[in-house]
């Protein structure tokens, strides 16, 4: 009894193992797939883009508005500051953006 108490411990385990590498196999694989669809983007717009087309603001907008909760926005503050930044562009983070969440700029 304890003995196939032992092993059915054991296989649960490898099954929950195997489970979650897949799950984040998956988000990689998701993330992997946004990463290149925004280099593809950015490749359209630079090269296959007229320049009058890249000036009509009806394309182009001088605004983007989006809903973002504080604690994500905190925790990507903390995360370009750290300078440990995995991505392949580093964003920038306005003074403006830092005093309005009330937090100042670490130099």
């Amino acid at each position: 009894m304890i003995l196939f108490s032992f092993f059915t411990l054991i296989y649960l385990m490898n099954l929950f193992i195997g489970i979650l590498s897949e799950l984040i196999s998956e988000a990689n694989n998701h993330n992997a797939y946004l990463a290149l669809k925004k280099e593809i983007i950015d490749e359209i717009e630079l090269f296959y883009l007229l320049p009058s087309q890249r000036r009509r603001p009806d394309w182009f907008p001088e605004i983007f508005f989006y809903i973002v909760s504080s604690n994500e926005v905190f925790k990507l503050i903390n995360k370009v500051q750290s300078n440990n930044w995995e991505e392949f562009t580093k964003p920038i983070i306005s003074d403006t953006v830092l005093k309005a969440l009330g937090r100042e700029e670490n130099k």
